[in-house]
C-alpha cells in the first residue's frame, strides 16, 4: 500500500516529472484537458468523450504515467 494509515483500496502516487494533461476518467466519460505552448492550463482545450474506444485510449495513457508514478509515504 502506497500511503500508510488508510483503506487498502486507497493509494496515493506521484511523478517526478512535469505532466501537461489533466486527465479524468470513469466509466461513461472521458474527459482530458490541455496546456498552452507557455506551460498554462488553457480551459479552452478539452477533449470530451463518451465513446468506449475513447475510454479505454485515456485509460491507457493513465496506465503509462501510473506505471512509472511513485508511491507516496506518509510517516
Amino acid at each position: 500500500m502506497a500511503v500508510t494509515g488508510l483503506t487498502p483500496n486507497f493509494s496515493i502516487k506521484y511523478l517526478e516529472e512535469d505532466i501537461k494533461i489533466a486527465l479524468a476518467i470513469s466509466n461513461e466519460f472521458l474527459t482530458v484537458g490541455l496546456f498552452k505552448l507557455d506551460g498554462t492550463y488553457d480551459q479552452n482545450r478539452l477533449l470530451l468523450s463518451n465513446r468506449k474506444k475513447a475510454i479505454s485510449w485515456g485509460l491507457t495513457i493513465f496506465d503509462s504515467y501510473d506505471d512509472n508514478a511513485l508511491p507516496l509515504i506518509l510517516d
